[in-house]
């Protein structure tokens, strides 16, 4: 009898003791959730600035790329164009997906507001700041900045800086149809030819007949949809107010690119730019800052750091870049005489670093007469 009258207290004994045993249980693996929780945190946090600094080194800064060039670094040409990155260039800093990803629990066997803790946390490392936002001419076909000519101007500098560093003349060759005051130093860059850079009425119209046949050339040549695109990939650059019949420009803008002709053009704002440009940077003149718009994709960066370059700089470069051959290039022993020689190349080196080399030549060809002639002037007489 007294068992049973006790029964009731034994069971609310028994239900109160495993209840707190349980609460300390969920306690002690909250405890350790929160523990893996903040070491995964850490981890992500790691990796994230591990691929910060990858995704910047897979696309150099202008300033990196100036300075490259005149290091005579081994950046320097280096996107060939069996390589993923070949026709890509940095527009600037912005925030992009993370490559990372955390593979999630199949199920939910936790508490909500844990599993809530989970989420959030993985939820912050989805995307990335600081890393570099590309175009790709190759995918998007052609490239646009839109903004005032102060702060946009720099900034296609900046693209053609990245274009003529990383790529070798023999891959990819430059033409402007752009004012030749501001655009003076591209006549230095060994991908741009001079008769390709035009100015004037006159000379924007014959490069545009060139570009069309260029295109046709092309196109006729292709036999199907995959064939390679072919060498040298032609990069035209355009300012909006070239004096030239604009549809032309943005017919060369809509067929070029399937067979390597690419335009990046620049105007006074985004509104100018053709549909062609799909891939675009708008500068805001107020901030200095830009917004990056993918229109194959339907996504835009905003907030985005962009890189202008210098005027002086971008000079730097192209006379950098100037007296630098391809030594893995082709030659085609049967082309025709090139247009120019360089008189180094024919004499030997010596003669640009020491006179004495000179003097010694004039000896050898009798050019360097010891004597003085009836005026009392030592004679030279023309090698």
């Amino acid at each position: 009898i007294l068992f049973f009258a006790l029964s009731p207290v034994i069971l609310i004994g028994s239900w109160w003791e495993t209840r707190s045993a349980n609460r300390k249980q969920v306690a002690v693996d909250s405890a350790r959730y929160r523990s893996a929780l903040r070491d995964l945190r850490r981890q992500l946090e790691y990796a994230r600035s591990l691929e910060q600094l990858g995704r910047r080194r897979e696309h150099p800064s202008v300033v990196e790329v100036i300075e490259a060039v005149e290091d005579r670094s081994s950046l320097v040409w280096t996107r060939r164009p069996e390589h993923a990155a070949f026709g890509q260039v940095r527009l600037g800093l912005g925030t992009r997906p993370s490559r990372n990803t955390v593979e999630m629990p199949s199920t939910n066997r936790t508490l909500p507001g844990l599993w809530e803790e989970l989420t959030d946390t993985v939820a912050r490392f989805t995307t990335v700041a600081g890393v570099p936002v590309t175009a790709d001419v190759g995918e998007c076909g052609n490239v646009g900045v839109g903004g005032p000519e102060s702060v946009a101007e720099p900034v296609v500098r900046g693209l053609l800086a990245q274009f003529a560093a990383l790529h070798s003349p023999t891959e990819l060759s430059l033409a402007a149809l752009a004012p030749a005051d501001r655009w003076d130093w591209r006549k230095w860059l060994p991908h741009a030819d001079g008769e390709r850079l035009a100015d004037n009425a006159a000379e924007a119209a014959q490069l545009v007949t060139w570009l069309e046949a260029l295109i046709d050339d092309r196109t006729a040549a292709r036999t199907n949809d995959d064939d390679p695109r072919p060498l040298p990939t032609m990069l035209v650059l355009v300012h909006d107010e070239a004096a030239v019949d604009r549809s032309r420009i943005v017919q060369i803008a809509e067929r070029g690119p399937s067979v390597g002709v690419h335009v990046a053009w620049y105007a006074a704002s985004v509104e100018r730019l053709p549909a062609a440009c799909r891939t675009f940077v708008d500068v805001d003149a107020n901030t200095g800052r830009g917004r990056a718009g993918f229109v194959q994709g339907g996504l835009a960066v905003e907030d985005l750091a962009v890189e202008p370059a210098g005027l002086a700089a971008t000079t730097r470069l192209a006379r950098g870049l100037s007296p630098l051959v391809d030594s893995g290039a082709f030659v085609d022993t049967a082309a025709e005489l090139p247009r120019s020689v360089a008189f180094v190349d024919l004499v030997g080196p010596d003669v640009a670093d020491s006179a004495d080399a000179v003097a010694e030549r004039w000896h050898q060809t009798g050019a360097l007469r010891t004597g003085r002639d009836q005026r009392g002037v030592a004679g030279l007489r023309a090698v």
